[in-house]
């Protein structure tokens, strides 16, 4: 016991003080770092963007929507609509193939907004598409359901998603733009 109270006697007080502000200020660093990380991903959820794309039935016609559920900004970086062997341009496209040339339509009987390149608010829904209903509308639009729509979008923080009709995946970087695959 002697020994044990010898040896701490010879403990300089200066040594022990600086010591242990070197290990307090070590844990408030380490509170600091931790903190930071809490707050960016709360950030992250703040801004959050969550896609969905729905087709839409009523008595009047039929439409394509587009809706921001999530907590922020979604910015639209590419779309792009396929049957599988073809890309289309927009709406009258695909009109055209899917419908005889007597039946096709135009911007008199087509209601469509363009979502490339474009910025959906929080709560915002964007009508893609909308056809009142006659048989040629109706064919066209069972023909269509088997379309794959891919957008690709991004939220302000640059995290970035790709939503390909129904399946929303996040995405490590934003999806290039192939400027013959794009819908408009």
């Amino acid at each position: 016991m002697r020994k044990l109270w010898n040896r701490l006697r010879k403990i300089d007080a200066n040594r022990s003080t600086a010591l242990a502000a070197v290990f307090i200020s070590l844990c408030a660093l380490y509170v600091s770092v931790q903190e930071m990380r809490l707050m960016r991903e709360q950030q992250r959820v703040s801004v959050y963007p969550h896609l969905s794309l729905s087709r839409n039935y009523n008595n009047e016609g039929f439409s394509v929507t587009l809706k921001n559920s999530g907590t922020g900004l979604a910015r639209i970086n590419s779309v792009q609509l396929t049957n599988g062997e073809r890309y289309f341009k927009n709406w009258l496209e695909v009109g055209a193939h899917y419908m005889s040339p007597e039946q096709v339509f135009g911007y008199d009987r087509l209601f469509t907004v363009e979502a490339n390149g474009q910025i959906i608010i929080p709560g915002e829904s964007v009508r893609l598409l909308f056809l009142k209903w006659d048989p040629a509308i109706r064919k066209f639009e069972e023909d269509t359901r088997k379309l794959t729509m891919r957008i690709c979008y991004s939220s302000l923080l640059d995290d970035h998603w790709i939503l390909e009709n129904k399946l929303l995946q996040e995405s490590e970087k934003a999806c290039k733009r192939v400027p013959e695959r794009e819908f408009y």
